[in-house]
């Protein structure tokens, strides 16, 4: 369905934006994820020598309720970031954050669902997860939503609607 690989997201896509290119968008987790690293102080988490430090760091936070590091650690599962890729691992932290309101997290799962990762493809529970980070106001997930009710995935088919969240 040309949907990307759920967190590969073209330089050009805007934080609050459209792709030209009629792609599925992902969350940015990279941006984030050191923004995140920077607010809890985690200095250098990333440099090579030491790259287990965010599992175990993002893992302390996340066992702790920490929506951002539970989006995170479903980040580095889904991508195989100094873990062993594991969609289903990656959904159970998606889940958590998402469960708790997390965006980037909404986002992550409706890829998921929408891509069949680490679950059986679902275009209903895509749109649904797309829909709850649209309306905190994603711009990824409204294109999301737009593309898929162009498309007719998970709902009938609706230009108009689809007009509505490009």
């Amino acid at each position: 369905i040309g949907i990307p690989d759920p967190f590969d997201v073209p330089d050009d896509v805007p934080q609050h934006g459209v792709h030209e290119s009629g792609r599925l968008v992902a969350a940015d987790p990279l941006d984030e994820l050191h923004a995140f690293v920077d607010r809890r102080g985690m200095g250098n988490a990333f440099e090579k020598e030491d790259s287990a430090r965010p599992l175990l760091e993002f893992r302390l936070l996340a066992d702790q309720g920490n929506a951002l590091a539970q989006n995170y650690l479903g980040v580095m599962y889904a991508m195989g970031q100094d873990v062993p890729q594991d969609y289903q691992e990656a959904m159970r932290w998606f889940r958590k954050a998402a469960g708790q309101g997390e965006a980037l997290a909404q986002i992550n799962l409706g890829l998921m669902y929408a891509r069949g990762q680490g679950v059986p493809q679902d275009y209903q529970q895509a749109m649904q997860w797309f829909r709850k980070a649209a309306d905190q106001g994603q711009g990824k997930a409204q294109f999301n939503l737009g593309l898929m009710y162009a498309r007719g995935q998970g709902v009938s088919q609706d230009y108009p609607e689809a007009m509505q969240w490009f």
